[in-house]
């Protein structure tokens, strides 16, 4: 069985700790830079090691982050002809202090199912000498095509454990190197019990790797952050909040739809979706042709801000109809979603794996059974003819349920309690 880890954050949290992420201050993966302010906050000091820099649409929570940042193919030197001394020394001193390692990582990197030459190797030694100087107690690994394979290698070279904690694309749509993922990594971590089920179904690994495999819902919602204002604004009509990247997988076309069949059937019902994407256009194009561009908006970006809070706030209900897109990818519990419930909204999302472990349909939020617009619509009339009375009680547990379960204080107990596990071992 899985172990889930509730405790809150232990005093003697494990650090320092190299995050190593395919994305640093990247928008689409918020959940990221939200993980690691909340390690900020709690204490645990560590270095960010990345493939890629996002300079756009930077989230405000990403200038709160002072972890040193390190662009891991020019770390810590951009010329790899030069510093042959120092290339030699870091790996004499890796191979002399960690024989079996090191062994260990030249069979690995040959079977790494990735680009790879001897620089490549040869730069990794670097970066795990400069881990092991550091004293680095733990390497944890934000899932991607490189960077988990470059994380274990250093891990082996190093002597320093890793752990990786799994997106959803790399699970659903790009599964094919999930095994060796699993068996090289110390441990692993999967967001939803649906997600960790689904892989050992689908991989069929053994019981001690299913051992390694945790289920921690990161990274938790900034509850203090995220909560009703005092004063919400009285308006006509229904409002309709959606946030999400603008991708196939939200589902943004059907709720568009479905806005289409609350007018038509005379309900003042209008949309803000909020997010920015590859689909922008084509959503643009979608709410001209339906004639809706005075009731559905696209606001774009929109940082974790005051702005934001308001508009959440003036919305009735939040819906995101989640779809599973060509590749395989999904949703399994969005921040947005458990962020809106937070803010004591009505949340109606799809029925997808993984969102029951969040939201009991009726009791806390609403589950979609169908993204087909005339469901979407119908549930949305369902929900807001509810007595007045039923959907504050609705509305109250929703935000309970993430005070209780999702807080980001208490994922962050549950990630140092594994992490200090895994340490000890």
């Amino acid at each position: 069985m899985f172990k889930k880890y509730r405790d809150k954050i232990p005093k003697n949290s494990v650090s320092p700790i190299a995050f190593f992420v395919s994305w640093y201050r990247a928008t689409n993966e918020t959940f990221v830079s939200n993980e690691l302010y909340s390690f900020q906050r709690s204490g645990v000091s560590g270095s960010i090691y990345y493939e890629r820099l996002n300079k756009r649409n930077i989230q405000p929570v990403n200038l709160r982050i002072n972890y040193p940042s390190h662009f891991i193919f020019s770390y810590p030197f951009r010329n790899f002809r030069g510093h042959k001394r120092e290339k030699l020394l870091s790996h004499l001193s890796i191979l002399f202090a960690n024989p079996i390692g090191y062994m260990r990582a030249v069979i690995f990197f040959q079977k790494m199912p990735i680009p790879k030459d001897r620089d490549l190797f040869v730069l990794m030694g670097l970066l795990a000498a400069r881990l092991r100087l550091s004293k680095t107690k733990l390497i944890y690994i934000h899932d991607g095509k490189w960077i988990s394979f470059i994380g274990i290698l250093c891990s082996y070279l190093a002597g320093i454990p890793c752990g990786i904690i799994f997106h959803t694309e790399y699970i659903f749509a790009r599964p094919e190197d999930l095994f060796q993922k699993l068996v090289h990594a110390n441990f692993t971590i999967f967001q939803s019990q649906y997600s960790r089920s689904y892989v050992i179904a689908k991989i069929g690994v053994n019981r001690d790797v299913q051992k390694r495999m945790h289920v921690i819902s990161s990274p938790g919602v900034n509850v203090d952050f995220f909560k009703p204002l005092e004063k919400r604004k009285h308006h006509k009509g229904l409002r309709i909040l959606s946030i999400g990247r603008l991708e196939e997988m939200k589902g943004f076309d059907s709720l568009v739809h479905a806005i289409k069949v609350l007018r038509s059937e005379c309900i003042d019902a209008s949309c803000t979706i909020v997010g920015y994407g590859s689909r922008e256009e084509h959503l643009k194009k979608l709410i001209r042709s339906l004639r809706l561009k005075q009731y559905v908006s696209l606001a774009g970006f929109m940082g974790h801000s005051k702005k934001l809070l308001q508009l959440m706030s003036d919305a009735d209900m939040f819906v995101l109809p989640s779809v599973v897109d060509k590749k395989g990818d999904r949703d399994m519990q969005p921040n947005a979603v458990k962020e809106a419930m937070a803010m004591e909204l009505l949340v109606l999302t799809s029925n997808l794996g993984g969102i029951e472990e969040v939201i009991n349909d009726g009791v806390n939020g609403f589950l979609l059974p169908s993204s087909d617009p005339k469901v979407i619509a119908a549930v949305i009339k369902r929900v807001w003819r509810l007595p007045d009375r039923e959907r504050k009680i609705i509305q109250k547990r929703a935000r309970d349920t993430i005070i209780k379960h999702h807080g980001s204080s208490l994922i962050i107990g549950q990630l140092n309690r594994l992490f200090r596990h895994e340490v000890a071992m």
